[in-house]
């Protein structure tokens, strides 16, 4: 770990942890240091810090808390990467995103007086290959969200400066994620589509077992909350001054059956495909299970942003489909060399939690301590777990 503004780094850690969830506002970090002379620890509220695992860097952080006390030789800490910046600072209520304006342009206007002057889209800078210490290939390119043209928006009363502007970006289906300096934000989605960079293996068999990278596992499987069609409507703007009513309506079970077979198979297995649809089009039959999702999305500017938010709704229930957990050994992967990292894809063989396909890394984190040495927990759902899907219906790039 390294003090930015002086430069020194700190090497009397004794254990630490460095969070990151691809989905929530900052990452957070902790570490415990010990010193011969507890001044060099004294006086780092605040500080700006840079944390790196096998010379990768993970986080552009600042220090938020310490603890001192017990035997007076250690010094606890915690912190978030500078995005936290954005979560605790209010946004101007003065300020004015015309129609016409870039994203680039409304970004740096509103995070203006934290520091921020540069907007990026993730073609122009990918942190997984930051963070990971490799390049992961895609097999499609950037998305151009930067320079996506807005209509006009105005922030809330009290609303938090990272509130208003992922308000703002969730209307185009992406997400706000740190860069690698911080003066920087990049505005991206997940590439479902990326060539996986690890594989996680565990096997029962005796023989081979002594090849598992994992620790332990878990695998849920969730269908409680699992809608079986959905209807969405909006208000898509035609001008500053009126606008038409707009909708967007999916069959899950047509969904399904691009993201994963074991979906399509568990749909299949409960429903009857001609069940009835709202407003009793389509009243073929009732069907064994109907759960019709309905939500209005009273933000929307078009049709786009209407669909958007449709396929970002059905992406937060399918997820629930598998959720799979593991502890592993170690910070990197042993055959890639990657360190792990979020928004990446991994290849998992797991026989005792029978998942067998590519998942998605939403979440991950990295440990050291005395007892456990280094271990990664990861958290992983199916791809489409985010954004399900582009606005044709099929799965996501």
């Amino acid at each position: 770990m390294v003090f930015e503004t002086t430069g020194k780094e700190l090497t009397s850690i004794t254990e630490w942890e460095i969070s990151s969830n691809y989905l929530t506002s900052a990452d957070g970090f902790s570490f415990t240091a010990v010193a011969d002379n507890m001044d060099d620890l004294r006086n780092l509220e605040l500080q700006p810090v840079e944390l790196k695992v096998n010379g990768c860097s993970q986080v552009l952080g600042r220090i938020d808390k310490t603890t001192m006390g017990g035997n007076g030789t250690a010094v606890s800490f915690w912190g978030r990467d500078y995005i936290a910046d954005l979560v605790e600072c209010n946004v101007d209520p003065t300020l004015k995103i015309k129609t016409g304006d870039s994203i680039a342009a409304a970004f740096t206007a509103a995070a203006g007086p934290v520091g921020i002057d540069t907007v990026i889209s993730d073609d122009d800078l990918a942190m997984r290959n930051v963070r990971t210490g490799v390049s992961v290939k895609f097999a499609k390119g950037g998305r151009g969200y930067a320079k996506r043209i807005l209509q006009e928006y105005k922030p809330k009363k009290g609303e938090g400066l990272y509130e208003f502007l992922n308000r703002l970006i969730q209307r185009f289906g992406a997400t706000i994620q740190p860069g690698n300096d911080r003066n920087t934000l990049i505005i991206t989605a997940p590439h479902y589509q990326q060539e996986p960079t690890y594989s996680v293996f565990r096997s029962t068999d005796p023989a081979i077992s002594s090849v598992n990278n994992v620790i332990s596992s878990t695998a849920d499987r969730d269908y409680s909350s699992f809608p079986t069609f959905a209807l969405f409507t909006g208000w898509a703007a035609q001008n500053d001054d009126q606008g038409v009513a707009s909708q967007q309506a999916y069959d899950i079970n047509n969904l399904a059956e691009l993201q994963n077979s074991e979906i399509a198979r568990i749909l299949a297995d409960s429903t009857i495909p001609g069940r009835r649809k709202p407003n009793g089009s389509d009243s073929i039959g009732l069907g064994q299970l109907y759960r019709l999702l309905y939500l209005h999305d009273h933000e929307a500017r078009s049709q786009e942003q209407v669909s958007y938010s449709a396929l970002r709704a059905i992406a937060d229930r399918l997820k629930t489909t598998l959720e799979y957990k593991c502890t592993l050994r170690g910070h990197v992967d042993p055959v890639s060399g990657a360190v792990w990292s979020v928004d990446t894809m991994v290849n998992v063989a797991d026989e005792i939690c029978n998942v067998f396909e590519p998942l998605w890394i939403v979440e991950r984190t990295l440990k050291m301590n005395p007892k456990e040495g280094a271990t990664t927990e990861l958290v992983c759902y199916r791809p489409a777990s985010f954004q399900f899907g582009n606005l044709d219906g099929t799965q996501g790039q």
